[in-house]
């Protein structure tokens, strides 16, 4: 949900995703995840990174992890209307080759 703020008018969470190649799926997920409040709190407060282990060699070493929460807060922050997700995609290409 769209959160506005009654003193500047300025709503939160309506930044758009920029489309970087054939990524349109890519972004309505990104933005169905955002918009899913506790997940979006959950990362928004920091809290996923006492969850994180940065060890396990099975694991993305919280990278995957880091770039959701540095996405989420510049979709949920107030300075930008659009953003381009190109880190996100690159961190999952990291991981998963298909996704290049």
């Amino acid at each position: 949900a769209v959160v506005s703020t009654q003193s500047t008018g300025i709503q939160l969470g309506a930044c758009g995703l920029k489309n970087i190649g054939n990524t349109c799926f890519m972004n309505a997920v990104l933005q169905c995840l955002s918009a899913t409040a506790p997940l979006t709190r959950y990362f928004l407060s920091g809290a996923y990174k006492e969850e994180v282990n940065p060890a396990n060699p099975l694991g993305t070493q919280g990278l995957v992890a880091k770039e959701y929460a540095f996405l989420v807060e510049c979709m949920w922050g107030n300075e930008i209307r659009h953003f381009s997700p190109k880190d996100w995609k690159i961190a999952i290409g990291r991981f998963r080759p298909q996704f290049l």
